[in-house]
């Protein structure tokens, strides 16, 4: 809901487990681990037409290069597709880590759309290196870049704000009071805001439920198993 809202696409939950399958290698340690050059083919592949980008999430580590070194991502900026691990990260379901990880993937779908490293002013797209730096970095855009995102998804600022505002209470209350303040000094509310508190709320609750099943049906495991495509 958060990167929804955040980089005003719709976004669209695929299944990218037989990409799993097919680009596993075995190394010298004995380990299995996906190689990143094989699996952005892949994606590439099977990408919906229709997507601006496409971002796969894996828990597996990947490994790129001729000296086949471990990578946290790797990507191919001109067909838009990408892959991020997220192995090695403690307490995934802790709010900590979760804000982390909202915040990388809203990066890495940012930089598919051609978002290039910010230095204007406090923005999600500030050079960061290291969890430490990423953690601290704010949840929202300097007003270049906003302007980037407004003119790439035809979207209304006034709008964006009030559906974000929605979502980002309990993982990020500090930015959601930036949002409210910037509200406020606009004469907010707005559309989106009077029709609905949270105007995605029930198609993305449709989509929850079936995921869970899905995902009850499938089990657990550390593959490649979602992926992201912004539309």
């Amino acid at each position: 809901q958060i990167l929804e809202s955040f980089c005003n696409f719709l976004v669209n939950i695929q299944d990218f487990g037989s990409v799993d399958a097919t680009c596993r290698r075995v190394l010298d340690d004995g380990k299995s681990r996906i190689d990143g050059a094989a699996t952005l083919v892949e994606l590439r592949r099977k990408s919906r037409a229709v997507a601006v980008c496409t971002l796969a999430l894996t828990m597996s580590e990947i490994v790129a290069g001729e000296n086949d070194s471990i990578v946290t991502g790797v990507s191919n900026q001109e067909s838009r597709v990408a892959l991020l691990s997220l192995a090695g990260w403690a307490h995934p379901r802790g709010s900590k880590t979760q804000r982390l990880v909202v915040k990388v993937v809203a990066t890495e779908i940012l930089r598919l759309l051609r978002f290039r490293t910010c230095y204007l002013a406090q923005c999600l797209m500030n050079h960061s290196e290291g969890k430490p730096e990423v953690a601290e970095r704010v949840f929202h855009l300097c007003p270049v870049c906003l302007r980037k995102i407004l003119w790439l998804s035809n979207g209304d600022p006034l709008d964006r704000w009030s559906t974000l505002q929605a979502f980002m209470c309990s993982l990020f209350p500090d930015d959601a009071m930036w949002f409210n303040d910037r509200l406020s000094q606009v004469g907010a509310p707005t559309y989106v805001s009077f029709r609905n508190f949270n105007p995605l709320r029930e198609r993305l609750e449709v989509q929850e439920r079936a995921a869970q099943a899905d995902r009850k049906r499938r089990g657990s495991g550390a593959g490649l198993t979602t992926g992201i495509s912004m539309s």
